[in-house]
């Protein structure tokens, strides 16, 4: 049978000498033999524990780094898609307030052109007023055209009036046309009469047609200027004129001779 380790160990002890060395220190050589190896054995399992646990710590480091990264590039690309949203509803903002400012500006431009528009027939009705009721007072002594002028003035104060934005102006402008015309109309009859001598001259028909022109005249052209408390002046003062000049006439018609009163026709 062989002999164990732990036999061999009994036979040196026993022995004196064994290979020149006595069993004591043969004991003592194996003595330290097992102990570096057990040593070397217990180094060598605390080197694995620590290369193991060392390795785990790294793993378990390298997940969290990983996740880490994970959650920042989670975090960056909502981010990235937030600021894209927020560019995309400042973009579409503005898109709308540009596209709003356009329509305002189109609306402006197409209101002021039509004003502009407006004005401009205004002011060729006007035109076309007092050049009529001008002509009439240069031309009423030979009586030719008068009832050409009072249609041209009654043209153009309906043109007017299309584009008028004061009702009472358009309405107190409607009335000298006709106003206007019988004062021509008997300030032709005077003159006629007079020259046959059938009654004294009078200044006082020529006189009430420059006063009606010089009236209608200042109102038309200060009336687009003219702030609202001013235009009731206006149109006071045309309210008052033309009383005043229609019952002038009537009574200047009135105290001419009966058989004349007729002559010419149309007072």
């Amino acid at each position: 049978m062989t002999r164990t380790i732990m036999d061999w160990l009994i036979i040196l002890i026993q022995t004196d000498k064994f290979l020149l060395l006595d069993g004591a220190v043969w004991a003592q050589l194996w003595s330290g033999i097992f102990g570096s190896v057990i040593g070397a054995v217990s180094a060598t399992a605390v080197a694995l524990v620590v290369v193991v646990l060392s390795n785990n710590h790294q793993s378990r480091l390298a997940a969290a780094a990983l996740r880490e990264q994970q959650r920042l590039a989670s975090q960056a690309i909502d981010e990235q898609r937030r600021l894209a949203n927020t560019a995309s509803i400042e973009q579409s903002v503005q898109a709308s307030l540009a596209l709003s400012e356009q329509r305002e500006a189109l609306r402006l431009q197409l209101s002021e052109q039509k004003s502009e528009a407006s004005r401009e027939r205004q002011y060729a009705a006007v035109s076309q007023f007092l050049a009529a009721a001008s002509r009439g007072k240069h031309t009423y002594q030979d009586g030719e055209g008068l009832n050409d002028l009072l249609s041209d003035m009654e043209a153009a104060v309906l043109r007017w009036g299309l584009d008028m934005d004061s009702a009472d102006f358009r309405d107190e402008l409607r009335m000298w046309p006709s106003l206007l015309w019988k004062l021509l109309k008997t300030a032709h009859l005077q003159h006629v009469l007079a020259s046959e001598g059938k009654i004294a001259e009078d200044e006082g028909p020529a006189y009430r047609v420059n006063k009606g022109l010089a009236v209608v005249t200042t109102a038309v052209t200060n009336w687009h200027g003219a702030v609202p408390i001013h235009r009731d002046v206006i149109l006071r003062k045309l309210a008052e004129a033309r009383d005043e000049l229609e019952k002038q006439s009537l009574e200047f018609v009135s105290g001419l001779p009966r058989a004349t009163q007729a002559t010419p026709s149309g007072v």
